[in-house]
């Protein structure tokens, strides 16, 4: 395998892994929102209403503008990187 291949492979796994983890961290903070609504009104676990609200909250909220636009970011990276390995990479 080609030098150029590996390092390809290793940079394609790091940036996989970070968008990974900002995905995770992502629906960690929603879970966190639709718990709190829960307790709000005294329950223990959040409804599918208080989990599809705690959802929509994320997509349009300006608090989370910064998570969004680095999901964002981070597909298209993770796209591109996809892209130039298979078009610019020589394959057996």
């Amino acid at each position: 395998m080609p030098a150029i291949s590996i390092f390809w492979f290793v940079l394609t796994g790091i940036i996989f892994a970070i968008w990974a983890a900002q995905f995770f961290l992502s629906l960690f903070r929603i879970s966190r929102v639709a718990r709190a609504r829960a307790e709000a009104r005294g329950g223990m676990w959040p409804t599918i209403q208080e989990q599809l609200s705690a959802f929509h909250s994320f997509l349009s909220a300006p608090g989370y503008r910064v998570d969004r636009r680095r999901m964002l970011i981070l597909t298209l990276l993770m796209f591109a990187a996809i892209a130039v390995h298979m078009t610019l990479i020589p394959h057996p």
